[in-house]
């Protein structure tokens, strides 16, 4: 429902419950609670206690939603037109991503003195001479 027809809405409600806005403040949190979560963090964060002037900024507030899913929407069928899709250049990045760790991995592990299990000790300051063999 737009903010026009909810502030319609609310203003014939409210004609069966005075007591709920009683006050402009009452009518105005009264309002906020109504309203589309998106919206109502956009106009709360003002603390307007001017009905009228809420209402105001509820209908700009709707107007900033409804352009930005719009340029979303626009957004995700223009990439979707153009034949990449999220997932498609994922998984061909994942696939690109895995395939040179492997690469790496398996060029660092055909290096001369380098074991599958422990790799290098260099840099690590746990360099021990090796042992001699038992010569009696």
């Amino acid at each position: 429902m737009s903010i026009v027809e909810y502030e319609k809405r609310f203003t014939t409600l409210s004609r069966f419950a005075p007591e709920m806005v009683r006050t402009e403040y009452m009518k105005c949190r009264r309002f906020e609670q109504g309203l589309d979560w998106q919206i109502r963090s956009r106009v709360s964060m003002l603390e307007i206690y001017i009905y009228s002037e809420l209402v105001n900024k509820a209908k700009i507030a709707e107007r900033d939603v409804m352009e930005f899913q719009n340029r979303r929407e626009h957004f995700k069928k223009k990439r979707f037109d153009s034949g990449v899709g999220p997932s498609r250049q994922r998984s061909s990045d994942v696939t690109t991503t895995t395939e040179q760790s492997r690469a790496q991995t398996d060029a660092r592990s055909a290096r001369p003195g380098n074991s599958r299990g422990g790799g290098s000790s260099r840099g690590r300051g746990s360099w021990r001479p090796p042992a001699r063999p038992n010569t009696a």
